[in-house]
């Protein structure tokens, strides 16, 4: 009745359930029974978690489907890594199964049968593993997708259950409305929210953000280049969210100055992941040892290898194998930053018949997507033609929130901020200007035996 009451907008109806007097205008008399109605509830007689409990959504076979496919090549890993992960599996059987597979794809081998028994069969599991896709039909393509979205939609479903049941031990022990709303809120909120999807905010959620940051400055990480002079003009160094392009020459030192970065955010505190396609990953720490010698008397051996970077170096990977490797770093060991050296060496995906410039400008877009969607920084090394211009794709310009190229003339250089979005730079990609070198940049000494970029001047430039 006090409902009806609300609804129909009468005045003085009496519930004789609670003796609630409804008077007043439809909104007032909602408002007050709020508090009531939840007391209500919480007095009420409760129900057994028999006589609430919910069918969990079984998706036995979506998972069986989805990972024989994998094993047998009806689906490529990286497709699938991009809507599913462990978490998603209801069968312990399966799901390690897919770490297996995380594990394979991360090491650049395989994902196959073979691959598997090889590198797994000695474990426990593996028998457990075996059994659970004996006899499940192979699909191929487009229907292995699809069993992995269903997949994923039933093991929201499944939280969701999970969250009611929690609210139900929540419900039993609270003794008024204020003690389980804030749990409602949160419990529903964290069930019912994609963290693999970004979705629409209000402006009072946004400007109470912006709010948050002002208050709390160090609530937004910034990352040390390891250049006082660049980090005055980058506001402090590399953000969250960025991405970043280090551009120059082939042999012009773009490399070395984006391992220079590297290695200085990972003494920081900054987990770091270096995709280096052109250059082994040996080459590419034995530089960064050298670089470290040079810099500190400590065992520079000892230092890098105690450092949180981790290094892939698979020449062959393409745009979308990489967005699932950076997703799977990020997520096991929260990565910071991404080096990725170099942009234009990314392949193509098969039979893409796109021109090299729309690829490059696809893969550029993907990095910027990765950044936001991660909250990293990406850091894409690109070459440039001899007119200082980046090779392939304007876009990749048009992407980045910094750009940085590296100006060689002999044994000089510098170091020019081409592009600062929201700060200062020293102007657009050129080459170099030997009548005016003051205005190419930051001027800096570089010592090719130890791989290392300094800044010839301390000071803030303009």
């Amino acid at each position: 009745s006090c409902a009806a009451a609300v609804l129909v907008g009468e005045s003085d109806v009496k519930c004789s359930e609670c003796s609630f007097t409804a008077a007043g205008e439809p909104w007032e008399i909602a408002n007050a029974m709020r508090p009531k109605a939840a007391l209500q509830l919480l007095d009420a007689p409760r129900a057994s978690k028999a006589d609430i409990a919910i069918p969990l959504p079984s998706s036995i076979a979506a998972e069986r489907c989805v990972i024989a496919s994998l094993a047998s090549g009806g689906a490529s890993f990286d497709e699938v890594v991009d809507i599913i992960t462990p978490a998603d599996f209801s069968d312990s059987a399966l799901r390690t199964g897919f770490e297996w597979m995380t594990d394979l794809f991360m090491r650049n081998q395989r994902v196959s049968l073979f691959t598997l028994h090889d590198g797994f069969s000695h474990l426990p599991a593996y028998a457990g593993f075996r059994e659970a896709i004996q006899g499940v039909a192979v699909e191929h393509g487009t229907p292995v997708l699809e069993h992995a979205h269903a997949l994923r939609e039933r093991s929201h479903f499944r939280a969701i259950v999970a969250a009611v049941d929690q609210l139900k031990t929540a419900a039993d022990s609270a003794k008024a409305y204020s003690d389980i709303r804030e749990a409602v809120e949160g419990l529903l909120s964290d069930a019912v929210t994609d963290s693999r999807a970004t979705g629409v905010r209000s402006a009072r959620d946004i400007v109470e953000s912006i709010r948050e940051r002002l208050a709390n400055p160090k609530h937004v990480p910034v990352y040390r280049t390891g250049f006082r002079n660049l980090d005055a003009m980058l506001k402090g160094g590399l953000k969250p969210k960025q991405l970043v392009v280090i551009s120059g020459r082939t042999g012009g030192g773009k490399t070395v100055l984006g391992m220079n970065i590297a290695v200085q955010c990972a003494l920081d505190g900054v987990p770091v992941a270096v995709f280096s396609l052109e250059m082994e990953a040996e080459e590419l720490l034995v530089r960064c040892i050298l670089s470290e010698s040079r810099a500190s008397e400590e065992n520079a051996e000892e230092r890098i290898a105690r450092l949180p970077i981790h290094v892939s170096d698979n020449p062959d990977i393409t745009s979308k194998g990489l967005w699932a490797m950076m997703k799977v770093l990020k997520a096991r060991h929260n990565i910071g930053v991404f080096v990725v050296d170099y942009l234009q060496l990314i392949g193509d995906e098969p039979m893409n018949r796109e021109s090299r410039e729309r690829v490059v400008a696809g893969i550029s877009r993907r990095l910027k997507i990765a950044a936001k969607q991660l909250g990293v920084t990406v850091v894409a090394l690109c070459q440039v033609n001899e007119m200082g211009e980046l090779r392939e794709s304007r876009a990749i310009e048009q992407d980045s929130d910094a750009v940085l190229q590296v100006i060689t003339n002999g044994d000089d250089f510098w170091l020019r901020v081409c592009k600062n979005r929201g700060g200062k730079n020293h102007g657009p990609i050129k080459a170099m200007d030997p009548k005016e070198p003051d205005k190419n940049g930051i001027a800096m000494d570089f010592n090719g035996e130890f791989f290392r970029f300094t800044e010839k001047f301390h000071y803030h430039p303009e």
